[in-house]
């Protein structure tokens, strides 16, 4: 991938950190520091300054038709943005005040699911009943230890957790099944191919085999992030680098960013998001 090809957007019109990035058919969506959330259709503006009492947001996903932009971050912050009524929505998924990690969606709005994982090792998983519309029902899971999660991403069509202890566990008809990754350090992202779901570690990323995963030197700092078009894989590491993994072969994408980049989606395009409001795209 031809590095010319990104670039930092130079209009965003605020500063804080941004923690997570997804896409919908309404826009891009970037969530981050004080709850700010901010959207690109043909430019980035921000759809909501402080979300949830301005706590930071950690994680966004997408119903399969874009209607919803669920949202979720510190002290239980949870919520959504609907398209349709060109609003944000805050929801309680539980009275505890842990801090969600990530979250992840599948189904279309009003039928989805939606996963938190939180920092207290907890999953949540709950989709509407039907009888009414506020009404949903939830189940909570402590599948490990209680080591904080850090991600949960399809991987694919079903739910992939990643913890702080080196764990990661995929969740069966038979409930949560510990993968046996091995990691020596904590997981901080889960990414899904074809060839099965790629693992961001501190410097490394893990690569399925036919046996497991082989641990792929790729940084020298932490992996921050991972995000999968096809069989490519895309990285962001904590000194700023985009990296691209392509036939089996990592590169480094030159984006030119001093600063973190804490997290990247991959569809038709590709946007990285990191600290001091800063936003790469392709």
């Amino acid at each position: 991938m031809n590095g010319k090809e990104f670039s930092v957007v130079e209009d965003i019109p605020v500063d804080a950190a941004f923690h997570d990035v997804t896409v919908s058919k309404s826009g891009v969506f970037a969530v981050g520091e004080d709850g700010l959330v901010v959207r690109r259709q043909r430019t980035w503006e921000p759809v909501e300054k402080e979300f949830d009492g301005g706590n930071t947001l950690y994680g966004t996903s997408a119903t399969d038709d874009g209607k919803r932009v669920w949202f979720a971050g510190g002290s239980g912050a949870a919520g959504y943005f609907d398209a349709d009524a060109e609003e944000t929505v805050e929801y309680e998924i539980t009275a505890d005040e842990h801090d969600y990690r990530s979250v992840a969606v599948s189904g279309p709005a009003d039928q989805e699911v939606v996963w938190a994982v939180d920092d207290n090792g907890t999953i949540y998983h709950g989709s509407p009943t039907g009888e009414e519309e506020a009404a949903w029902e939830w189940e909570q899971d402590m599948p490990g230890s209680d080591a904080s999660f850090t991600d949960i991403k399809y991987a694919p069509g079903v739910p992939v957790a990643t913890a702080e202890d080196g764990t990661a566990f995929v969740h069966t008809d038979d409930g949560w099944q510990d993968l046996g990754v091995g990691a020596v350090d904590a997981l901080t992202s889960v990414a899904a191919t074809g060839d099965g779901p790629f693992f961001g570690s501190d410097e490394y990323v893990y690569a399925p085999t036919e046996d497991g995963w082989t641990a792929e030197h790729v940084a020298e700092d932490t992996v921050t992030n991972l995000g999968s078009r096809g069989d490519q894989v895309f990285a962001t590491t904590g000194d700023g680098d985009l990296l691209h993994r392509t036939n089996g072969d990592w590169s480094t994408v030159d984006v030119d960013v001093d600063v973190a980049l804490n997290a990247v989606v991959a569809r038709d395009h590709v946007v990285a998001v990191g600290d001091e409001g800063t936003i790469v795209e392709h």
